[in-house]
């Protein structure tokens, strides 16, 4: 997966793409089409980036990634909403601003208990509405029971942004007398609020269950989309049995968060029907799907994601593939190799990222494809060597350092960096004479990687007549040398 900070980046980048986009329809209305199909586009790819944060267990930051992509699909509303949009824009501008003001709210916090009532009253005095948050949220972090009811009754205020803050204030007190007038919350016009409410149930506990439960039932398709939600962030038994029932759930939001609810669970129960979602005509309910079989990791799924190996979207084919990773079967591992063909770059590095996860089984076939004729095999097929390690891979990466593919030279320096064998060393510094820049720096990493057994073959290269040639391998021992001074430090400490 990549860094979490880049993909929060990419999320961000892509919420302020979607209003921007609001925002330039106004000044050229001919555009609304083709910015509704490209919000569709950005959607989907908020989905995708879901999935890989619920992989990592970044559930707090998944939710976000579906909140936006749900705010986009409604962009259709808010480009009839000129001040609205502008506002939005305005604040992601200013936002930068408020961390001084934000600060303040910590040193209230600190000061504990007396604070609590003069926060109460600056509640009640109807200051303006930043004011209102920073005094709300000082009274949630410090979790005094008291402060509940004011912002229950906060709940009931005719600002959005108001009741938006109460309920996520009410969240981190974790009163129990908060549950009903959040459950209520849950129906607000405003989906800030109600995604707010969501939250804040999903913090309070295994009181907030049964009425959560009730809740799947709602007429209400975003209410049943919000218990879902709180109901995944609870991971209480009893929610078992009615998500699985809301896997059939009219609303795609519903479906796609009882799937992935559903995958963070042990119980049994779930597997068949995870296994019947991967037929839904929702891609986004097939991908989560195919998350929460891997995740639960139960062979039972076995051949259902292998099938879903040949999915029309590209999405569910990458969550397949990663999937049959976690489960670990060998006998995944042909059409993994298969799936290494894919003709999206993703959904080949997701069967390559598993193949990699199973191990010894996997050595033999990823030597096979080593020959493949198609490059982006033979590349995945390196990559995943190197995720394994193991040494009877190395005459084969060795050969690999003459692929006709520069891609594959570059993998293949870099994995026999990672298994260490000095016998790739000859070969190595033979490789740093390659035509193509990329292929020489890989192998310097790759004889740094190696460390002090390639000292003396990269000594007598320093012989050699070409000046470039010469710097690269002074490159090398000076990358050595680095890491060996590292590891001295690390022993003295």
């Amino acid at each position: 997966m990549a860094k979490l900070e880049d993909l929060m980046n990419e999320i961000d980048a892509i919420n302020n793409q979607a209003w921007k986009m609001a925002l330039s329809v106004h000044s050229d209305p001919s555009m609304r089409t083709s910015i509704k199909n490209k919000a569709k586009e950005l959607s989907d790819r908020l989905h995708v980036l879901a999935s890989e944060l619920e992989q990592a267990g970044q559930d707090h930051y998944a939710t976000r990634a579906h909140m936006i992509s749900e705010s986009i699909l409604d962009l259709r509303y808010a480009i009839e909403d000129v001040p609205f949009v502008s506002l939005r824009l305005g604040h992601e501008i200013e936002r930068d601003k408020l961390k001084e003001q934000y600060a303040a709210i910590d040193a209230i916090v600190d000061i504990g208990k007396p604070a609590v009532e003069p926060l109460i009253q600056a509640l009640q005095e109807k200051n303006t509405d930043f004011e209102w948050k920073q005094a709300a949220d000082a009274l949630g972090k410090t979790a005094d029971s008291k402060t509940a009811r004011p912002l229950i009754q906060g709940l009931e205020e005719k600002n959005d942004a108001v009741r938006k803050w109460a309920a996520q204030a009410l969240g981190k007190i974790g009163d129990a007398g908060a549950i009903a007038p959040l459950i209520q919350a849950l129906k607000d016009k405003n989906r800030d609020v109600g995604w707010g409410a969501s939250e804040a149930l999903g913090k309070l506990g295994e009181f907030a269950v049964e009425p959560l439960i009730h809740a799947l039932k709602d007429q209400d398709d975003f209410v049943r989309w919000a218990a879902a939600a709180s109901l995944r962030r609870l991971k209480d038994a009893r929610g078992v049995e009615p998500l699985i029932q809301t896997l059939k759930d009219r609303y795609e939001e519903v479906r796609i968060t009882s799937a992935y609810a559903l995958g963070q669970t042990s119980d049994v129960r779930v597997v068949v029907p995870l296994m019947q979602a991967l037929k839904d005509e929702n891609h986004s309910v097939r991908s989560a799907a195919a998350w929460s079989l891997g995740n639960i990791g139960n062979p039972k799924a076995l051949y259902s994601l292998i099938q879903v190996l040949k999915d029309t979207d590209w999405g569910v084919r990458m969550s397949a593939a990663k999937a049959l990773g976690q489960i670990g079967d060998a006998r995944s591992i042909a059409p993994l190799i298969q799936a290494l063909k894919d003709k999206n770059r993703d959904v080949g590095r997701g069967a390559s990222e598993a193949l990699g996860k199973l191990g010894e089984s996997a050595v033999e076939p990823l030597i096979h494809a080593l020959k493949d004729q198609d490059h982006s095999v033979r590349h995945a097929a390196a990559l995943s060597l190197g995720d394994i390690g193991n040494p009877k891979a190395v005459d084969p990466l060795i050969q690999a350092l003459k692929d006709t593919e520069w891609g594959v030279r570059v993998q293949s320096a870099r994995t026999l960096g990672e298994i260490g064998d000095a016998g790739a060393i000859e070969p190595l510094v033979h490789a740093l004479k390659d035509e193509h820049h990329s292929v020489r720096c890989a192998v310097v990493e790759a004889l740094g990687e190696i460390g002090e057994p390639a000292i003396e073959p990269l000594t007598r290269a320093l012989n050699d007549e070409h000046e470039a040639f010469r710097q690269l391998v002074k490159e090398a021992l000076e990358s050595i040398r680095v890491k060996t001074d590292i590891q001295t430090l690390i022993l003295k400490c």
